[in-house]
């Protein structure tokens, strides 16, 4: 019943695809070879309902880091992190090992071949399972910590060979490196963290073999879906080339990644704004975008308790509409019902607030929302144009491959569409098409790694010069507000950005907002915010069909502050580091606004609050003046109804 009330969730709220790990396959096994019987019974009944509500599955293939090997279960059925030196990890070996290879094979042939039992079909020829990840974050194990002696013994052996390969003797390894090793056995394992050019490309040639092995074990089992879902974390210019391999591309991107002990005392937050970044958050998403290959976001966030997260659906829902990038899955828990408690000790069965769960969060569920608009319902329209980065792995792995693409070109990516061709030589390069402005790599960005998550970083250099060339061009016009700075408004005129004053605005025929500062204004074309005494997002929506703001019958106002756990606590005024995460009642900060909607039917119009699950309160509020067809409402959250959701008609 709690599977079939999830599925039925999922629809309501409008998803059309989820990921699922098949780690509950392995809950109890003592045998390499033997899966958990009811888990598999679980499973089929899960797809067969997905597939009945219109639902696709991306499936990691991967259980954990110790693959189908059989590991000590902690209370809830997950192997210990980190693992004992007598453990295999899979995802380390899987790139060496013949033996950790047959390990995901044998796992994955059986599982692919087993037959759902409530609709007949193996899982390899099932539609709903549409994409494939052989291990979640597949590079993570060679660009965060350094290697461990246990995963050493398994690398050193095909490095050393490698380097065999490619020096021929000893004394031109020792020429090269200035070193003076008798041997090839006597070279160390590398350092993650100081790669030179033997590494680099080490790991590219073993990156793309993996790849390669991994599709061939899908092809030959006869599976239906597409590889995606792996080496999806890095996104650097070696690992643009290696996702050639891939049938689709995906990416997990986060802003502000919360670190350190995120449920309790001296996890921290940097809380830095999106905005202000001159939104980093997407356009590191943008720069390991594809050329003509299909590309999904398939984990991003910008968490809690990152005081700008009302940002959240403007940095990633709108861009990625101007983008027309493929699909958007946030991470995680967008639909989940929870017992509201405070005394379940597992943190995924709490009802507190905290990083990664939007179910939770007012300000995730109703950000969620916000995405749809913009993103699904297409309220932000696609960009006519794209901006194609061109990049060849000579010149690339020449100089540094472990850069991220350079800043001054993702920044395009907010104002018209943006990806990258990577190609062995320039010869390959494609021509441009009609719609198209072909521009050579710089590459030479910086990018942070850092705990579980990595970012582009670094600021952009003024490109003023670019943008009156693309004005040139057609791509943009002659009164585009863009000054290659800190503003940066899109082709289609409906995105527009001001790093410096955290300001940005939405303005589309059936969707206007902004994000701002306490005090921030604007007038957009039916929606103008008077004033707000708080940092926050207010959006209009018009919830008529596809009827305009002007024309609708009724509008949804969503207004994002912030949210916190009652007694959370911070050791700084900033809210940075944590000292507790507190506990329930989550608390919604108050606020005090005004707004004038333009729309035909102004004399009529009320506002109703409403509770967070979209249900009236009872509470109408009256506008304070009506001119012509312009309505204007006074609303302060303290007196009138503390919520994120307003019906306006």
């Amino acid at each position: 019943e709690k599977i079939k009330t999830y599925v039925e969730d999922m629809k309501l709220h409008g998803y059309n695809m989820l990921q699922i790990y098949v780690s509950a396959v392995m809950k109890g096994m003592t045998r390499v070879g033997e899966f958990n019987e009811q888990a598999l019974d679980l499973f089929d009944y899960f797809f067969d309902l997905c597939a009945k509500n219109g639902i696709y599955v991306d499936l990691i293939l991967m259980p954990r880091r110790s693959g189908f090997f059989t590991y000590k279960e902690l209370p809830w059925g997950n192997p210990p992190h980190p693992f004992g030196d007598n453990e295999p990890n899979v995802s380390f070996g899987i790139y060496f090992d013949k033996k950790f290879r047959d390990n995901w094979e044998m796992g994955v042939v059986k599982l692919l071949n087993h037959k759902n039992k409530y609709n007949g079909r193996l899982w390899k020829e099932d539609p709903v399972i549409l994409l494939y990840g052989a291990d979640n974050e597949q590079e993570f194990a060679f660009n965060f910590k350094n290697i461990v002696p246990r995963d050493q013994k398994v690398v050193i052996g095909p490095y050393r060979e490698f380097l065999k390969n490619r020096y021929k003797t000893i004394d031109a390894y020792n020429a090269k490196w200035k070193t003076k090793f008798a041997s090839f056995d006597e070279i160390p394992c590398f350092d993650v963290k100081n790669k030179n050019e033997d590494v680099n490309e080490f790991l590219y040639q073993k990156s793309v073999e993996l790849l390669k092995w991994e599709k061939s074990v899908l092809a030959k089992t006869g599976a239906k879906g597409y590889l995606c879902e792996t080496m999806n974390f890095v996104k650097s210019m070696t690992y643009h080339f290696i996702r050639r391999e891939m049938d689709f591309v995906s990416m997990h991107i986060y802003h502000d990644h919360p670190l350190g002990n995120i449920q309790g005392r001296g996890g921290y937050n940097r809380q830095m704004s999106a905005i202000n970044t001159g939104n980093q958050f997407f356009r590191t998403l943008a720069g390991a975008r594809h050329f003509n290959k299909p590309f999904i976001c398939s984990e991003y966030d910008q968490p809690f308790w990152n005081r700008y997260r009302y940002e959240r659906s403007f940095m990633i829902g709108a861009y990625a509409a101007l983008n027309s990038i493929d699909g958007l899955t946030v991470w995680a828990e967008p639909v989940k019902r929870i017992l509201f408690s405070n005394t379940r000790k597992e943190p995924w069965h709490s009802s507190t607030l905290s990083p990664f769960r939007q179910s939770t969060d007012p300000l995730g569920d109703a950000s969620q929302l916000l995405t749809y608009f913009m993103y699904i319902r297409g309220d932000v329209q696609p960009a006519k144009n794209f901006i194609r980065i061109t990049a060849d792995r000579t010149s690339v792995f020449a100089t540094d491959p472990l850069a991220a693409p350079a800043p001054e070109q993702t920044v395009l990516s907010l104002l018209t569409g943006y990806w990258q061709e990577s190609v062995d030589a320039p010869k390959q390069i494609r021509p441009a098409a009609k719609n198209e402005v072909v521009i050579p790599s710089l590459g030479g960005g910086k990018m942070r790694i850092e705990g579980f998550f990595t970012e582009a970083v670094g600021a952009t250099r003024n490109i003023s010069e670019t943008i009156a060339e693309l004005k040139k061009k057609g791509v943009l016009t002659q009164d585009n507000r863009s000054n290659g700075e800190n503003i940066f408004e899109s082709s289609t005129k409906e995105l527009y950005m001001d790093m410096e004053k955290f300001f940005m605005s939405v303005n589309t025929p059936r969707l206007q907002g902004i994000c701002g500062l306490a005090g921030a204004t604007a007038k957009l074309s039916d929606f103008e915010v008077v004033s707000h005494d708080v940092e926050g997002n207010l959006t209009l929506a018009a919830v008529d069909g596809m009827a305009p703001i002007r024309s609708a019958k009724r509008l949804l106002l969503v207004r994002l502050t912030n949210a916190l756990n009652t007694d959370m606590a911070f050791t700084d005024k900033d809210m940075t580091q944590l000292e507790s995460l507190g506990t329930i009642p989550s608390l919604l900060r108050n606020s005090k606004f005004t707004v004038r909607i333009r729309n035909a039917n102004a004399a009529g119009l009320k506002l109703y609050p409403l509770s967070l699950e979209g249900i009236p309160t009872g509470k109408s509020i009256a506008p304070v003046s009506v001119k012509g067809d312009i309505a204007t409402f006074t609303v302060d959250t303290a007196r009138d109804g503390n919520t994120v959701y307003f019906e306006i008609r």
